[in-house]
């Protein structure tokens, strides 16, 4: 009785929501499925693919509570399907972007002329 498992519903149905933002609308839909369903499953019975018609399945990039899972992933009552939007820019070109915008503002500072009328 080691493992901790997420009860189901008595008559082996789950519940579980699918969500996922675009465009910084939130798109989410409350499901009932039969235990024993995968995270493509819920994908397919929410209705996304209808509503976004420009993706397809294989590649989407899926999780659940914030932790990715391959699209087989069983899912358990009370389980959040996440729909992870693709990055726009490269992490690590944006972390470069950041630093070289820090250390400019930096240089303009230390540049700055010293006004002689507001030393007393």
């Amino acid at each position: 009785m080691n493992e901790v498992t997420k009860p189901t519903h008595s008559d082996g149905i789950i519940r579980i929501t699918v969500v996922t933002s675009t465009a910084g609308r939130l798109w989410q839909r409350e499901l009932s499925l039969p235990a024993g369903s995968t995270i493509a499953q819920s994908i397919i019975s929410a209705g996304y693919l209808a509503d976004f018609p420009e993706n397809t399945l294989e590649s989407l990039s899926l999780g659940i509570f914030g932790k990715h899972y391959p699209h087989h992933q069983l899912l358990q009552d009370n389980d959040r399907v996440e729909i992870y939007a693709p990055l726009r820019v490269d992490p690590k070109i944006a972390r470069r972007r950041r630093a070289a915008h820090r250390e400019k503002t930096r240089n303009i500072k230390k540049k700055m002329p010293v006004n002689d009328l507001t030393q007393s």
